[in-house]
């Protein structure tokens, strides 16, 4: 059952400088110099009190009973006196310390909470807490402010017996906080908000709680003053928009207040701010920091360039040269000259437009090229193909991606060859110009009076329609009504047309650029060499007839048989169709495979045990096909659904019965993981009603006093706590008993991996999981191009009741994969999950410690092996507002810290004065970026749908129907347990459906685009940019439609909102479109179903707050 959490147990400790006899109440204050000794100053008689056996009269008894904190005696032996807490009491001391150590031993007597409430001042107060329950125990670190509880880290499964001594400490310095059990750290959390106060202890339980302390110590810690603080580099040169880190060294290291004043000699040219500068113009400018205690001032010289060439003074075209080298769309020749005056050549003018337009380059091909594993089967792509382009040539990716982008008019090809050296001409400008614009702003060009021209009637009307047009459009000018079609171009007035083409674009407002296509090599024939599985001893089973007890287990047979097809390079293995049972529980490895396809032809795989069936690690061009799995449902149930009877409050039981099989064990009967169902579709959410619980809910029962009523039904009574009023007789609910067992797939360090027609029926943890390898030191091989298409993870038809989960977890888990990952999900089937369908996310790590005596090191805290940190990657650092510090290294060697976090050399010296609550971030790996998600089907499940997070990427043509929380959710997260996600960007969801999604409001909106951030983290920066929403349907949305917070560039148009069903509460917000905080913003063609079941003031519908100037037009309710 529920434990309910306003139940404590607390109890105060002060800080002296006397220690005590040995095996007493020891409480020591060490010899050091605090910033005011007067504070710290405790009188003798306080330390005489304890020697008398008593409890001293500056530590101050809270009564809440008639209990009182006491010397507890549990023999005649003085060294085993202790203070003794019992329920309901608590007592506090004066002292008000900033950085302290407390330190105990801690004797639990009872099940309950003991809780060290620290810098307790106006009512506000931080707590670290143990909750012990049952054998174990939960500590976590919270902030209470304004009456508002704040978890800032939390953690469980400690193991913990009533009455051993277990051993705490509690280490608070600057804004961090550590909790150690028994000399380790358990739990960390950060917090801006940390400042001085007092102590207070209690212990509380239900009735009984109590807790007993020995061995107390209280330390100041005292502040280290800085000594020196100079540059590491005195004169810093950056480009325009550019950032970079002021960076400081600072003896001796652990200064306590590192933070300086910046002040600038001219704020016109380098934009200073937080540590770090920004330049503004071309120009030098005087930086000069000084720390805060007025002792020490470092200057620097800011030296800001213009990103332009030596060659374009005076030029006609310089502002345009320019204005198109700032934003990286064109390049020199490496030797900071632009060559202004040299003809262009057809190769360099794709290049620059593939630039300009920010595509990603599709794969160079010719008629040697690997085959694409595509969703019908082995492809041969010859989109973009010509035969004067050799895969070699240094513009063949180019040339392919700017063909299958559309920017290569037809008239342009000469047979299949596109003269790839000859020089442009000012026609084939204009074609371009006009492709160009259209693919960068979804908008037609206008068209032009051909009339108007004089010397273009010689030419196809398709040449003429497009020099018209780029007329009209203002990016090519006439001469005396001239256009001088076959006229050679240079690159100065190539970079003219450009810079027309992008600002006109710009101004009208730049779709996001998302992936053209994503082309997975498939396994390339080496050998001829096709291995049966049979041969190796493999032996299937009946699943009707055989007892789990009498089928073969196939674990060591398939391990030999890819041992061989690795040592005799084959190109396959091969299943005869038929059901193969595993029960081992070790994992199948599948390491360093190339070329190389496992097909089951249609067999099912059956496993047994809860752990991960398949692991690979650094593959390339590897295929999994036509493969079943499930989970062993006759050895162990994943999950039930029960229907609650009857409740009897006045007995205090539960009447269940399941439904999902017609006998169950009596120890099977659990409600530790109960989610609500909607009684009519028996899946995820119910929209409130007698049944509106959330969320999942646990539940203890005392399995001693559980009586079976017949073969599926029990009386159950609960252990501790109570149920919620919402449970109900004639409420359903699905029982889930394991959690992160067994995936399926666990993939690292893969490359050009595909997944077709594989179905994960059900499985005891994730279905997928997808990272790139943490290495100390990388071999160079990261995730990317890897692709699940034709495949399901989803209940068997039909065994919906029966096998009620398909994943215990997600479905698929995507993280850590390279900076240009590139993936697919196509035409696949997703639901029944236990948490999230699909989670590509980006693990970052938040907070770093500075390492002693070593300046080429920090410790990222909240890194784990999960966290893509590796050596020979470049990390970067971020400020806890997500803006840049503009300090990035390479990782030299990485070491994992147990409890600690994860330590990084690196190849350069780190600045003293780097925020140590900033975010440190993967530049080499995490992006997952170029995406395509389509025609996919996501349906009944716990969790979100869709967990993106990313840039460049495409969701189109997708169903969403009957999830719990949000169809879709892009967000940043920095929690008490998880750590992900830096801003999206580049993101287009176009033409999907979503029907009945959100059911219960877990969340806020169908579509989240959202943040949830600790305290202290505010961005100062756009979350989500870039955003397309258009031509989607929504169909009876429970909460908001769209949710949008910290945005830049966003766009939504041409959806349409209808089908609403009565709720039991209304949402005046329902099915709205809710955007705040945030610039250039564009919401038009709209269309709202007029119902009584939503508001019929459009204002409400389209909720904007925090934008400034929106475009808000033709958006309708009828």
């Amino acid at each position: 059952m529920k434990r309910i959490l306003s139940i404590l147990l607390c109890m105060v400790m002060l800080l002296p400088s006397v220690v005590f006899a040995d095996g007493r109440c020891n409480i020591t204050l060490k010899d050091v110099e605090v910033p005011d000794s007067e504070a710290f100053t405790i009188p003798d008689p306080f330390f005489a009190d304890f020697e008398n056996g008593e409890i001293p009269a500056r530590l101050n008894p809270v009564d809440s009973t008639s209990s009182k904190v006491s010397i507890a005696n549990e023999s005649t032996q003085n060294e085993n006196q202790m203070i003794y807490i019992p329920n309901g009491t608590s007592a506090i001391i004066d002292e008000e310390w900033t950085d302290f150590v407390f330190e105990a031993d801690l004797i639990m007597t009872e099940y309950g909470w003991f809780r060290i409430n620290y810098r307790v001042k106006d009512g506000n107060y931080y707590s670290a807490m143990i909750c012990v329950n049952e054998a174990k125990a939960i500590l976590s670190i919270r902030k209470i402010k304004d009456g508002k509880t704040t978890w800032l880290s939390e953690k469980g499964n400690y193991t913990f017996t009533l009455g051993d001594k277990v051993n705490i400490k509690l280490v608070v310095k600057k804004k961090e906080v550590d909790f150690y059990l028994n000399g380790a750290v358990f739990i960390s959390a950060m917090d801006t908000d940390l400042e001085s106060g007092t102590f207070k202890f209690t212990s509380e339980n239900w009735s009984t709680a109590s807790a007993k302390l020995d061995n107390i110590k209280i330390e100041p810690i005292p502040p280290v003053k800085m000594e020196s603080a100079s540059a590491i580099e005195k004169e810093i040169t950056i480009g325009v928009g550019e950032t970079a880190w002021l960076p400081l060294k600072i003896e001796p290291q652990g200064v306590y207040d590192v933070s300086s004043v910046i002040k600038c000699d001219d704020s016109t040219v380098v934009e200073a701010n937080n540590g770090s500068v920004k330049g503004l113009r071309p120009g030098s400018a005087n930086v000069r920091m000084i720390t805060n205690d007025g002792n020490h001032k470092v200057d620097f010289k800011v030296n800001v360039v213009a990103a332009k060439f030596d060659d374009i003074k005076d030029n006609k075209y310089e502002k345009d040269i320019e204005y198109l080298a700032a934003r990286e769309y064109i390049s020199g020749s490496g030797d900071g000259k632009y060559n202004p005056y040299n003809n262009v050549t057809r190769a360099e003018l794709y290049t620059m437009a593939v630039k300009a337009m920010g595509y990603d380059l599709l794969r160079a091909r010719d008629k040697n090229s690997p085959k694409v594993a595509g969703l019908n089967g082995y492809e041969y792509p010859v989109n973009g193909v010509y035969d004067d382009v050799e895969v070699s040539d240094w513009f063949s990716r180019y040339i392919r991606t700017a063909s299958v982008a559309n920017l290569i008019a037809d008239y342009i090809v000469d047979g299949n060859n596109i003269n790839p050296g000859e020089n442009i001409t000012k026609k084939e400008l204009a074609a371009i110009s006009v492709r160009a614009y259209k693919n960068a702003t979804g908008l037609d060009n206008d068209s032009g009076d051909v009339s108007l021209i004089s010397d273009i009637a010689h030419l196809l009307d398709e040449e003429k329609k497009d020099i018209a047009s780029s007329v009209k459009m203002g990016f090519i000018e006439l001469e005396n009504d001239m256009f001088k079609p076959d006229e050679i171009i240079t690159r100065d007035y190539m970079a003219h047309v450009f810079a027309n083409v992008f600002k006109k674009a710009e101004a009208k407002g730049l779709l996001p650029v998302v992936a053209l296509d994503v082309e997975v090599y498939a396994a390339r024939e080496k050998t001829g060499i096709v291995v049966d599985f049979a041969k190796f001893g493999g032996k299937q089973f009946n699943p009707q007839t055989d007892k789990p007890e009498d089928r073969f287990d196939n674990h060591q047979m398939l391990v030999d048989a890819l041992a061989y097809c690795k040592e005799v390079n084959a190109d396959k293995l091969v299943f005869p169709k038929g059901y193969y049972y595993f029960a081992t529980e070790t994992i199948v490895r599948l390491d360093k495979f190339s070329d190389f396809i496992i097909d089951g032809q249609g067999s099912t795989f059956v496993n047994k045990a809860p752990v991960h069936f398949l692991r690979a690690e650094k593959c390339e061009r590897c295929e999994l096909r036509n493969i079943n799995y499930e989970w062993d449902w006759d050895s162990k149930y994943l999950a039930d659904i029960i229907k609650v009877t009857d409740r009897n409050d006045d007995e205090g039981y539960l009447e269940i019965e399941y439904l999902s099989r017609d006998y169950v064990p009596i120890e099977d009967v659990s409600l530790n993981d109960t989610t609500p169902l909607d009684p009519e579709t028996l899946t995820p959410g119910y929209d409130n009603g007698i049944n509106n619980v959330q969320y999942r809910v646990q539940y203890h029962i005392d399995p001693n006093k559980t009586v079976r009523v017949a073969d599926n039904k029990f009386k159950v009574w609960m252990l501790t706590g109570k149920l919620d009023d919402q449970v109900q007789p004639g409420c359903f609910y699905k029982l889930e008993y394991f959690k992160y067992r067994g995936n399926f797939f666990v993939g690292y360090s893969i490359q050009d991996f595909t997944f077709d027609n594989v179905n994960v029926r059900s499985t005891s943890g994730i279905g997928y999981t997808i990272y790139t390898l943490h290495e100390s030191v990388s071999e160079g091989m990261q995730t990317t191009y890897w692709q699940m298409i034709n495949s399901t993870i989803d209940i068997a038809e039909g065994e919906e009741l029966i096998r009620p989960i398909s994943t215990s977890q997600d479905g698929l888990q995507g993280n850590g994969q390279a900076k240009d990952s590139r993936y697919r999900i196509e035409n696949c089937s997703f639901g029944h999950m236990g948490d999230d369908c699909n989670n590509i996310h980006q693990r970052i790590s938040q907070g770093i410690e500075f390492v002693e005596d070593d300046r080429f090191s920090l410790i990222a805290t909240k890194a784990d092996w999960s966290t893509p940190l590796r050596g020979g990657d470049t990390m970067m650092i971020l400020n806890d507002d997500f803006t840049p510090t503009g300090f990035e290294a390479k990782i030299i060697s990485t070491e994992y810290l147990d409890n600690v976090g994860l330590k990084l050399k690196l190849d350069r010296e780190v600045p003293q004065n780097l925020p140590e609550s900033c975010i440190v971030s993967n530049r080499t790996v995490g992006q997952n970026t170029w995406g395509i998600i389509r025609n996919n089907y996501y349906h009944d499940n716990l969790g979100r749908n869709l967990l993106i997070r990313g840039d460049h990427i495409l969701i189109e043509n997708n169903k969403f129907e009957r999830s719990m929380s949000s169809a879709t959710m892009t967000e940043v997260e920095i929690t008490v347990g998880w750590v992900s996600g830096l801003p999206s960007s580049n993101m287009i969801f176009r033409n999907n459906t979503f029907i009945d999604c959100n059911k219960s409001e877990a969340q806020e909106a169908v579509m989240n685009f959202t943040h949830n951030l600790a305290p202290g983290y505010i961005p100062k920066t756009a979350l989500i940019s870039k955003l397309l929403i258009e031509d989607n349907t929504f169909i009876n949305p429970m909460g908001k439609g769209i949710r949008i917070d910290l945005f830049e560039d966003v766009t939504i148009r041409n959806n349409k909102f209808y089908g609403y069903k009565e709720r039991p509460e209304k949402n005046e917000y329902r099915s709205s479109i809710y955007v705040t905080n945030g610039n250039n913003l564009k919401i038009y063609g709209n269309t709202f179903e007029k119902s009584e079941h939503i508001t019929d003031d459009i204002n409400k519908a389209i909720y904007i707050s925090g934008v400034d100037s929106p475009l808000i037009y033709d958006n309708i309710i009828e």
